[in-house]
């Protein structure tokens, strides 16, 4: 058959419905939200001599002597209704530090008396386990980082334990640090419970 001089058969163009379009934007919402659950996380702000960085600028860093630096946060471990410590040395080359005694000491207006909090062992990667009194060195000259992190440890496991109960507000004190056979003081850190709503991304 010929065609020729026949116009061409031109398919007609349909909206596109409401119901289509909402169907697409709920699918890519759903694509864009899942593997991501909000979470409320209960922090603690720390308040003390130093600089707050992190995250979510709740890590304290204080420097000391000799650019020995300590870091710390903390948060509420509702599982078992106690307070996570996260607590690391930073100890530059030709540096060395030692703990003066294995106990630091956490004060609340709800408690009656204060409380020690034993230091179990200071970690370093390696990994390298050390007891509580044991000198924490700098790295080599050799090696690229400038400082060597040691991990103070308050509980066997898991990471960061502690032994103190969820509180709304307590003050942590430091031992005495020894920096090159100098005695160093480090005044008392206040520490207050705060809530962070963030998006937990869980992987498959």
């Amino acid at each position: 058959m010929d065609n020729r001089g026949l116009s061409p058969v031109v398919a007609p163009i349909v909206p596109m419905s409401f119901s289509v379009i909402r169907l697409v934007w709920i699918t890519a919402l759903v694509a864009f939200v899942i593997g991501c659950m909000p979470v409320q996380l209960k922090r603690y702000m720390p308040e003390g001599p130093g600089a707050l960085t992190g995250q979510l600028d709740d890590t304290l860093r204080i420097t000391l002597a000799s650019g020995v630096q300590l870091s710390m946060w903390g948060h509420a471990e509702d599982s078992d209704g106690t307070i996570s410590l996260v607590v690391d040395v930073h100890v530059p080359k030709a540096t060395t530090v030692r703990i003066a005694q294995a106990n630091f000491v956490v004060e609340s207006p709800v408690f009656s008396a204060p409380k020690r909090l034993p230091v179990i062992y200071i970690t370093t990667p390696g990994p390298k386990w050390l007891e509580p009194l044991e000198v924490l060195d700098g790295p080599d000259q050799s090696e690229k980082e400038p400082h060597r992190i040691y991990t103070i440890w308050f509980a066997e496991r898991p990471f960061g334990k502690t032994s103190i109960p969820i509180l709304e507000e307590f003050t942590l004190r430091w031992p005495e640090l020894i920096i090159n056979d100098r005695a160093i003081s480090i005044e008392p850190i206040q520490f207050k419970l705060y809530h962070k709503r963030t998006i937990l991304t869980i992987q498959p």
